[in-house]
């Protein structure tokens, strides 16, 4: 039955939302392009919660809808930490039910909704690459369940020499250690 791949697919949607506690930094400080980041993902995350709640008012309380709602709120509130940690105004949510797609049935409505969450995802994905803030980043990652780590290599030596962490703390600009049995030195450029 293709119903229940959908609801896998959305139910995956809802995963857990706990960043550490964002750092605050004041908005003036916040790179143009994380604060339109910012502004793009909450604003995603308003229109699928608005997308859940209209299912909801159309069906009823169905399943996945009741949990995947939960799980988008959770979304957009840990988004808007981030804005009011920097002590910024944290953006309203301008859609309405009447303005989002209904759909004919829950099986249309479940196929939408992982059209959706992979749209969802693709923005995360656009925006991974940015130079974020450490709390800005987490939030991004629990977005999309995957984790973007840096590493640094050699094109005249092995691919990769260092990288960060897969689980962990991951140091802010950093490209992590060395990979065991690798030797790193630093000398001055003018006193080798």
């Amino acid at each position: 039955f293709i119903l229940l791949p959908v609801i896998v697919a959305l139910t995956m949607a809802c995963g857990s939302d706990t960043p550490t506690s964002p750092t605050p930094v004041g908005g003036a400080s916040l790179p143009a392009e994380v604060r339109v980041a910012l502004e793009q993902s909450i604003a995603d995350e308003y229109r699928a919660e608005t997308i859940y709640q209209g299912v909801l008012t159309d069906f009823g309380s169905v399943p996945p809808f009741t949990n995947v709602l939960t799980a988008e709120q959770r979304h957009s509130t840990s988004l808007a930490r981030l804005f009011e940690a920097r002590g910024l105004p944290v953006p309203v949510n301008g859609w309405t039910v009447a303005m989002v797609p209904h759909f004919p049935a829950v099986p249309a409505a479940c196929t939408a909704g992982v059209v959706a969450e992979r749209e969802n995802i693709a923005i995360y994905d656009r925006l991974l690459p940015l130079d974020l803030p450490v709390d800005v980043r987490q939030v991004f990652e629990l977005r999309t369940g995957a984790r973007v780590v840096e590493g640094y290599g050699l094109s005249a030596g092995f691919a990769i020499i260092t990288c960060n962490p897969l689980f962990g703390v991951v140091k802010d600009n950093s490209c992590g250690p060395a990979f065991p049995g690798t030797g790193i030195e630093v000398h001055d450029r003018d006193d080798p």
